[in-house]
């Protein structure tokens, strides 16, 4: 069965995504840290659906990289 599930998590974004639009490095980050994971009670993740919100950027201190808390839904198979 196919469900879409809510997701909220960080995000780190790296200094090379910065010439990227904001929601596409999101979107990019989120993919490369789901895409084709099991998470329990979810299931096997297989595709970004839609970023439904996310905060202002926050630059760790010494990275370089920007935090952003998303919430995000997910397309994913579940059997159970």
């Amino acid at each position: 069965m196919f469900i879409l599930t809510t997701i909220s998590d960080l995000v780190q974004i790296s200094p090379q995504d910065f010439s990227k639009l904001s929601a596409v490095a999101i979107e990019d980050n989120i993919n490369e840290k789901y895409a084709n994971k099991v998470i329990q009670n979810v299931g096997l993740c297989i595709g970004f659906y839609d970023l439904l919100e996310s905060s202002d950027g926050l630059i760790g201190h010494g990275t370089g990289l920007v935090n952003v808390n998303g919430m995000h839904k997910w397309g994913g198979c579940f059997h159970g």
